[in-house]
């Protein structure tokens, strides 16, 4: 707009703020910075800086590609729930551990925890579909492995409508 539409807004008693109209993109572009995460790389106030180096991290969704080169080298075990067969038939789950542990290839922005790796658990099919009975045994698995495997985080970025009460949920 206009200068004189800004001055004719800022004395209009309906508008209490203006916002830029900023650009937005989906993709990895400023995350890092916006949470902070490349100040944690370098360390800060005496304490030693950190890239996810020695955490793993279950990815429980629709399996991850452990070919894409986001990913590649970082999955380290992989389990299907599904009985749908090996990999990641919709990207969600890909997607995921790109965003938490992948590197930054020029054509990927790097993750979060560059230096984490990826359990991946898959519970969703080619169309994005699973069950609450293969998240829960999933979560089970974890708790049985997460020793041996020194998994420290579980990611899971799903969910169903609400049915029930949490209290009753098994999801929840």
């Amino acid at each position: 707009g206009s200068a004189n539409q800004f001055d004719a807004a800022a004395g209009d008693p309906d508008f209490t703020h203006l916002s830029l109209d900023a650009e937005v993109r989906g993709q990895m572009a400023v995350t890092r910075e916006s949470i902070g995460a490349d100040l944690a790389y370098g360390g800060f106030g005496g304490v030693k800086g950190v890239t996810g180096k020695g955490v793993v991290v279950a990815v429980i969704d629709s399996g991850v590609d452990s070919k894409n080169a986001a990913v590649k080298g970082r999955v380290i075990a992989a389990y299907d729930f599904t009985s749908s067969g090996d990999g990641d038939q919709f990207g969600h789950g890909t997607h995921l551990a790109s965003v938490i542990a992948g590197s930054d290839t020029g054509q990927n922005y790097g993750g979060v925890a560059p230096g984490a790796r990826i359990v991946s658990l898959k519970v969703l099919k080619a169309d994005g579909s699973g069950q609450t009975s293969d998240v829960i045994s999933a979560l089970a698995w974890v708790r049985d492995n997460a020793t041996r495997l020194n998994i420290r985080i579980v990611n899971v970025s799903l969910g169903h409508p609400v049915y029930e009460s949490y209290e009753d949920d098994p999801l929840a």
